[in-house]
């Protein structure tokens, strides 16, 4: 792939990283921003694939403005092919390990940097869910950034970039991702998935919100499941599910905005099913808000995107399960 041909959509960061490249004026630091699931990861390792492309190729489009150059990558040479597999000997991936990125994990990434490119142009780290680094590891991270290695190239990657320290997004290139248009989820999905049916692609496409990598990762039929209890909990005023870690306890909060919001489009009008985010529960959701005020709706739905907006302070996982039991007590349909 190639960040042209391989990312879909994003036709602004492209026209960013791309004319980067073709100007020979490739940031040291980047910071991709933009909500979990549209394609920032592997828009971070196409655009080192491009960086470390042996034989870069000039290419054309019509987002493209036609005054500038614009270099990809070539994906023949063998510094392309090995981006495909991730096992470039320049290029480091960074993921939490159970929701946190440590101190040691940068550790590694210094280690990693401090020695000169083996066979590629830059030594790349790509550090997946930068917003996970924890205080001592966002500490020595920073100390990366001050004085970041010669012909070094690193990217973080956050769907929370304000989590981050402000001197650490002071020290990147800021390039934001905009959730897709549902004919481009649409297209990355039956991309990815393959054989899938038409009704089943226009639902994850839709359901998707803008985030194909919702149904890539297998999440959807999860997140499907989890919608459908989340309905009948509503029913009953109570909260049933259990969060295993703080990524599915925000998981869960996000899809159970969009369920109120469906319930809020039905409680105005009942034939708006078109209109709905999770269609395959319009009898359900509509069932669920029959005995709900609509005032009482928007007070949920803003009580909660509240609580959401303290996440970064690390809330008890059991004081936020209460709280939004307490929300749901008393409001049974």
């Amino acid at each position: 792939m190639s960040l042209l041909n391989g990312i879909t959509g994003h036709e602004r960061p492209k026209n960013i990283l791309l004319g980067s490249l073709g100007t020979a004026r490739v940031a040291t630091t980047y910071l991709f921003a933009g909500e979990s699931g549209i394609g920032k990861r592997l828009a971070a390792i196409e655009f080192a694939r491009a960086v470390n492309c042996l034989d870069p190729v000039t290419v054309g489009d019509a987002a493209l403005d036609a005054r500038r150059k614009y270099l990809d990558a070539c994906d023949r040479c063998s510094s392309c092919r090995k981006f495909s597999s991730l096992s470039h000997p320049d290029f480091k991936l960074v993921e939490a390990d159970g929701g946190v990125i440590r101190i040691e994990a940068v550790r590694e990434v210094q280690e990693f940097l401090s020695f000169a490119p083996y066979e590629g142009r830059k030594k790349v780290v790509v550090m997946d869910d930068a917003e996970c680094m924890n205080q001592a590891a966002s500490n020595a991270f920073l100390k990366t950034l001050e004085e970041p290695p010669p012909d070094s190239l690193i990217i973080l990657v956050s769907m929370a970039p304000e989590r981050l320290l402000d001197t650490i997004r002071s020290r990147c290139f800021v390039v934001r991702f905009s959730p897709l248009s549902i004919a481009a989820c649409r297209e990355v999905i039956a991309g990815r998935l393959g054989g899938i049916d038409a009704d089943a692609l226009d639902s994850l496409a839709v359901f998707s919100m803008g985030r194909p990598g919702v149904a890539i990762n297998g999440e959807g039929a999860m997140v499907r499941d989890t919608a459908g209890a989340m309905v009948g909990d509503i029913r009953r005023g109570e909260l049933s599910f259990q969060w295993k870690d703080r990524a599915e306890m925000e998981q869960w909060c996000n899809l159970f905005l969009t369920v109120l919001r469906d319930m809020m489009v039905l409680k105005v009008n009942p034939d708006a099913r078109e209109l709905l985010i999770n269609r395959w529960l319009g009898d359900e959701i509509y069932a669920a808000g029959r005995g709900m005020d609509l005032e009482d709706m928007l007070r949920i739905h803003a009580e909660v995107t509240a609580l959401m907006e303290h996440f970064r302070f690390n809330l008890n996982m059991s004081i936020v399960s209460n709280y939004i039991r307490s929300l749901l007590a008393g409001k049974a349909a």
